[in-house]
């Protein structure tokens, strides 16, 4: 309710604020999809390899790692506090992540092979960590100004 209630602009052009409020957004569907994820498995045996933690440490954690490292390189390096194309695109990447993980889960639990999706899924992870050190390791370790 109170997430509703602040009315964010979705998207905004800026999204340094709005992906720390999309990490938040998280922490609840985490908590329901937790609840009905542990019933069915315990009606049913069925096993979601961990939906419920992948939810909350992928979608709020990683959201807020690469939503707050990002904010926090900007400004302490003096550049502008404004997302430029790359970091809203890597904004969107996180959240990319986050489903990818989802899906593997879901097909775990519905009996298909899901080993592939695994892989593209860590694949995703690690594409994502390695894009965002190469765009942000001079300004971390040499404090140069961001380019678009």
């Amino acid at each position: 309710k109170e997430l509703h209630r602040w009315k964010l602009p979705f998207p905004n052009p800026n999204p340094l604020l709005w992906i720390l409020h999309i990490a938040l957004f998280w922490v609840p569907v985490a908590f329901i999809l937790s609840g009905l994820v542990n019933l069915v498995t315990l009606l049913s045996g069925i096993s979601f390899l961990a939906l419920d933690i992948h939810m909350l440490v992928l979608g709020f954690v990683l959201t807020i790692l690469i939503g707050f490292g990002t904010r926090v390189t900007i400004g302490h390096s003096g550049n502008m506090l404004q997302a430029d194309k790359w970091t809203t695109l890597l904004f969107y990447w996180t959240q990319v992540v986050v489903v990818s993980r989802i899906l593997v889960s879901l097909a775990a639990a519905l009996g298909y092979h899901f080993i592939i999706l695994f892989d593209i899924s860590a694949t995703a992870w690690l594409l994502l960590f390695i894009v965002w050190a190469v765009r942000f390791f001079d300004v971390l370790i040499r404090g140069k100004k961001l380019t678009s």
